[in-house]
């Protein structure tokens, strides 16, 4: 069986490859994870966020540690806004830990 429309999943492949490699860093390679999740209270207003690990592998002198809650109205079918504060935690073995709380505002047109 050939399959002759596969060139778009393999350039979308490849191109996702050079993206991975191309978060090398000196000391390996830099791996993030995100995890979304979000819960419709009405088709209006949902409160969700996403959280994740950021680090370079296979050492760990640099890790990340983040949480985004978000809450989100919709205030037409058409126009979504959203806000919320996110916290940023930052170790590092060679300088100072950060910890960093950012607020943020984000608005969608559909």
């Amino acid at each position: 069986m050939q399959h002759k429309n596969s060139w778009p999943f393999l350039l979308v492949l490849f191109l996702q490859s050079s993206d991975i490699l191309g978060q090398n860093t000196s000391k390996g390679v830099q791996g993030w994870t995100d995890l979304t999740l979000t819960h419709f209270y009405n088709p209006e207003l949902s409160l969700g966020g996403d959280f994740g690990l950021r680090n370079n592998f296979p050492h760990t002198d640099w890790t990340q540690i983040y949480f985004r809650p978000t809450l989100a109205y919709s205030i037409t079918p058409s126009f979504r806004a959203s806000g919320g504060i996110a916290s940023f935690n930052t170790f590092n073995k060679e300088i100072q830990n950060l910890n960093e709380f950012r607020a943020f505002q984000d608005f969608h047109v559909l």
